[in-house]
């Protein structure tokens, strides 16, 4: 039964922070992506340091599939 509370008690607190975690994800990616919208760095990471800017690429993507449909 305590094994029961304390995993109850894990979900909830991950439950809760879900949210903040989400939004900071959202504002970072838009971060990202106006950071690779500037054509001279994305240059330089493509020149030198591809891995970072497929991480990148890689977060925006992320989190454009998990942004709800638009309203038509």
């Amino acid at each position: 039964m305590r094994e029961l509370a304390v995993v109850t008690h894990d979900y909830k607190e991950l439950e809760i922070s879900y949210g903040d975690d989400a939004l900071l994800l959202v504002i970072a990616a838009g971060f990202l992506e106006r950071l690779l919208s500037r054509r001279p760095i994305e240059q330089f990471l493509a020149t030198g340091h591809l891995e970072v800017l497929e991480t990148f690429r890689g977060v925006i993507a992320a989190v454009s599939l998990e942004a709800p449909p638009a309203a038509a």
